[in-house]
């Protein structure tokens, strides 16, 4: 909070953006150069240190953490800083000396790979960088991550719960096969769809696919892009293949979504955490509560987006007073609550926070229920409601608690699709345990038990949920802004939101008298020549360890033939 708008903060994202500039250039010791004084404050690019070292031995990486302190860079500036340092050290290299080198056991090692390997048990025990940067830095080295931390440890890795390893796969295999076998991966549904040319656009980049629904409705022979032929195949219960599959365990299809990258999941941050968390500023009163609300009409407390960090000082740990640290206490409390809720409570919970507030714009006037925002969550309680009982409160617990360790960097990257269906069993009487249920399930349909949006197409956002920039707190996360604001993308659907009566329902858990049960799955799209991105893979990490989470691979049938 202390350098947020410094000169030097300032300074170090002008030399960040002309990094690029030099790259294209072909000058990589002088975006060395650049990168070390915004990562580290000096320059360590003498001469010397390009000859043979052992980095192992030598205790020059815990000084370069020490001037993390500085902290001029956001977590993942950092971390895109850090990985272009790593590559462009290695261009750098190829003039100034051998590539390789032999270590003491006669083998030729790559020296920027051997500084790599000594800085990575420091970074990752301050967290001064996301933890899929030390992942991907190990994956370039060639190396376990869960060897390299055998003597560390990972702040971020053990506040959140990210697995370095594979329990199913650690027991299907022996002792002897590689670490690197039993990292932890997603689960992956794969199926065939060949892709077609869009025409109406001259050929597009991305690509489109047939349906594979058979009807006389324009909107089942139209093309689809492939998160839509994604949904599509989960709806009829073509996936996941596998009849073992937990997504079996109450019968197959039936799934309804949402193409939202995250924005239920934002939403549900924002109404449930907006009172206990995102009002708070922190335990003891000091300066600090002064800087982090400076009018009543922010929506989010400055602080929200500067991250959980430790800086690494001879002395002692001295931990960065980020959102997470200064709450630690109150959102590790307002979290353990929410895990022990019941689906039912949960559901309680999204309706009494949205009544709340919009009983208090009621009290203040008509301009307060002018608010977009309050608008759309009254509009669509129901459908929040019912997603947070299908979460549940480990689910819940765990997703916000990314949320608040690293606002800025895990706001994105939350899985393509959000599919949801709901069923009652009839044999489920009031003494009977939700674990008890064997088959005589019956699907729910959404579009009469809740309305709102599955009254609509619910395939999209569906106008209520359409623009995802809305939904993060306090700035857009994306690196580029449009420059569009969003008052300019508002229809007049939303606009006529604002003269109706507003008046939200509850969501009670039963039908015809019998408990319902919701089940929700995220579902990371990909065709066959794309991969998962670095945020990806920890938010599937984290979703498949307490609830369900997967990608879906689709292949070429020419490809899938070979």
């Amino acid at each position: 909070m202390a350098t947020a708008f410094s000169p030097c903060e300032v300074l170090a994202y002008i030399i960040w953006d002309c990094v690029e500039t030099v790259e294209k250039r072909g000058f990589h010791d002088i975006a060395v150069q650049f990168l070390e004084s915004i990562l580290f404050g000096f320059q360590i690019t003498q001469q010397d240190q390009w000859k043979y070292d052992d980095y192992l031995e030598r205790k020059e990486t815990n000084t370069l953490i020490s001037h993390v302190s500085r902290i001029l860079l956001s977590r993942r500036v950092r971390g895109k800083a850090y990985e272009r340092l790593l590559i462009d050290k290695k261009h750098a290299l190829k003039r100034n000396a051998p590539k390789k080198e032999k270590n003491k056991s006669g083998k030729k090692i790559c020296v920027v790979d051997l500084f790599t390997e000594a800085c990575i048990p420091t970074i990752a025990s301050t967290s001064s960088l996301p933890f899929c940067f030390i992942r991907k830095f190990s994956r370039r080295i060639k190396k376990p991550l869960s060897y390299l931390l055998q003597d560390a440890w990972s702040v971020e890795m053990l506040e959140l719960g990210i697995r370095l390893l594979d329990g199913e796969k650690m027991a299907a295999t022996n002792a002897a096969s590689s670490t690197l076998d039993r990292e932890w991966s997603p689960i992956t549904d794969v199926s065939i769809a060949n892709a077609i040319q869009n025409d109406s656009d001259g050929g597009s980049i991305r690509c489109s696919f047939i349906s594979n629904e058979e009807s006389n409705e324009v909107q089942y022979t139209r093309s689809l892009n492939v998160e839509e032929l994604a949904i599509e195949e989960y709806a009829a219960g073509r996936l996941p293949l596998d009849e073992k599959d937990e997504l079996h365990k109450n019968g197959r299809g039936g799934w309804k979504g949402w193409h939202c990258e995250g924005v239920h999941v934002r939403v549900l941050f924002r109404i449930i955490c907006s009172d206990a968390l995102l009002g708070y500023c922190c335990d003891d009163k000091s300066f600090e509560d002064q800087t982090v609300f400076l009018n009543p009409y922010q929506v989010a407390p400055l602080d929200l987006q500067v991250a959980h960090g430790v800086v690494h000082n001879t002395d002692a740990f001295k931990p960065i007073r980020g959102f997470y640290e200064r709450r630690r206490t109150k959102i590790e409390a307002f979290l353990s609550t929410i895990e022990s809720m019941s689906p039912q409570n949960l559901a309680d919970l999204v309706f009494e926070s949205v009544t709340l507030r919009l009983e208090s714009a009621k009290k203040h006037g008509t301009r307060f229920l002018n608010d977009q925002t309050l608008c759309k969550d009254v509009q669509q309680v129901k459908t929040l409601s019912m997603l947070a009982a299908g979460f549940g409160g480990h689910l819940l617990a765990s997703m916000f608690r990314l949320l608040s360790f690293d606002y800025r960097h895990y706001g994105a990257g939350l899985p393509d699709l959000l599919l949801v269906r709901a069923f009652v069993n009839k044999r489920l009487c009031a003494s009977s345990k939700a674990s008890d249920l064997t088959g005589n399930n019956e699907l729910l349909n959404l579009s009469e038990w809740i309305g709102e949006v599955f009254q609509k197409s619910p395939t999209s956002t569906s106008g209520i949920l359409d623009d995802r920039d809305e939904e993060f707190l306090g700035a857009s996360i994306s690196e580029k802004h449009t420059g569009t604001s969003a008052s300019n993308r508002r229809n007049k659907d939303s606009e006529n939101l604002l003269t109706k009566e507003l008046h939200p329902e509850r969501l009670i858990l039963i039908s015809n008298g019998l408990p319902v049960i919701v089940e929700c799955v995220f579902v990371e799209v990909k065709s066959h020549s794309d991969k998962l991105d670095d945020r990806q893979e920890d938010w599937l990490n984290i979703l498949d360890h307490h609830g369900n989470a997967r990608v879906c691979k689709f292949h070429s049938s020419k490809k899938k033939k070979r």
